[in-house]
């Protein structure tokens, strides 16, 4: 976790709390108390723990000073530092590719210091406040809505399902091949994301965007069999659902996505910027070749794990919050049989997912608390079987 400071934060008043629910959830890591602004002053915009300040007294809309969030990013919270009788207004900035209403500005019933800005819009807009306190001065926040468009999401997921075993130092890996999971085609149908922002070719906050995978780790049962009757299992060593990411520490932005998840532009989008977000997850299983204690050999395998894995986006200002924009459930299992010279064969493993990625508004089940934020640390449990005496 990166040190930041508290100070200012948004207090909504106890018969405030509204939240414009939609399918895009807007998912926010813990212990994040980031800095996200700069002295913390004037028009305060905060997500979480984190926050966006601008002391912005220019009535032309300056991208060098301006808030960029992905379209559905939750409702946000608005403070102005100075306190006072504020008056609040939103208006879109001219010559934007989009032409759609503002969206919703709200100030608080019992302190108008405080607002709150639905978060279901694309492009750039500015907010202008002046306070009774302060009638001399207006106050300016600008700020970029960036949609996201799923393009190709129509047989985006493949899968391969041929596995291997090798030896290493004492036990035996279950392998599956570099493409065991691929997220994206390849050639023409290469699945992309278009990121369209502000601006009159909606390019305008694209650059502070990032989209990835994020996975759960939602079911972890794979066991091996030995010839005595023992059994070995994987333990996940965490309370699940738990986030399979690139580790070792969580910090936010990429660091919650899986390692092996990239995210590359892709030239061609007319309006706004086209990027490939692509993965190949390779999971294996592993155990001992012999059993501790008896050095049985081992005679099979079976089960496996499950994952749910979110095509997600943040933007660089609000780091440790993320919007999910689909969905991908997906097994793996294991089984197979040893031979007696200790070979082993595929006898039922099978890699299975979806082709598509899954944005239906009516489906998409994504819920907040879902996403898991400890990372899984798996350990081979040994389990002898317990026998009657004759």
């Amino acid at each position: 976790m990166k040190p930041g400071k508290k100070t200012n934060r948004v207090k909504r008043s106890p018969k405030k709390q509204k939240y414009t629910k939609t399918w895009l959830e807007s998912v926010k890591l813990e212990d994040a108390s980031l800095l996200a602004g700069s002295d913390g002053s004037g028009i305060i915009a905060q997500i979480g723990d984190q926050y966006f300040s601008s002391f912005n007294t220019n009535p032309t809309f300056d991208p060098g000073d301006m808030m960029v969030v992905p379209k559905g990013i939750g409702e946000i919270d608005l403070n102005f530092s100075f306190g006072g009788n504020c008056e609040w207004t939103i208006t879109r900035k001219p010559g934007d590719y989009f032409t759609s209403a503002a969206p919703d500005l709200e100030p608080d019933e019992e302190d108008s210091s405080y607002a709150y800005l639905d978060s279901w819009a694309e492009g750039a807009f500015q907010i202008k406040l002046v306070s009774d306190d302060m009638p001399e001065l207006e106050f300016y926040l600008n700020i970029v809505f960036v949609r996201a468009v799923l393009q190709n999401k129509t047989g985006a997921i493949s899968t391969n399902n041929s596995f291997s075993k090798t030896n290493f130092i004492g036990q035996f890996y279950i392998n599956t091949t570099s493409d065991s999971i691929n997220f994206s085609n390849s050639g023409a149908s290469t699945f992309r994301v278009i990121l369209q922002g502000g601006g009159s070719d909606a390019k305008l906050g694209v650059d502070r965007i990032t989209c990835g995978w994020l996975q759960n780790l939602t079911d972890m049962e794979v066991y091996a069999n030995y010839s005595d009757g023992g059994q070995e299992y994987w333990d996940p060593n965490t309370s699940l659902p738990c986030l399979d990411a690139a580790g070792p520490t969580i910090d936010g932005g990429t660091s919650a996505f899986g390692s092996d998840s990239h995210f590359v532009e892709d030239p061609g989008a007319a309006i706004g910027k086209s990027f490939k977000v692509y993965s190949d997850d390779t999971p294996q299983a592993s155990f001992n070749l012999s059993y501790p204690g008896s050095g049985a050999t081992p005679s099979s395998t079976h089960d496996g794990y499950s994952f749910e894995t979110y095509l997600a986006c943040f933007s660089s200002d609000f780091d440790w919050s993320y919007v999910l924009l689909g969905e991908v459930d997906w097994d793996i299992l294991y089984d197979g049989k040893f031979d007696g010279s200790g070979a082993w064969s595929a006898s039922g493993a099978d890699v299975s997912a979806p082709s598509d990625i899954d944005d239906d508004p009516s489906t998409f089940p994504c819920n907040a608390d879902d996403i898991g934020v400890a990372y899984w640390a798996p350990v081979i449990r040994s389990v002898m079987q317990l026998r009657h005496s004759p």
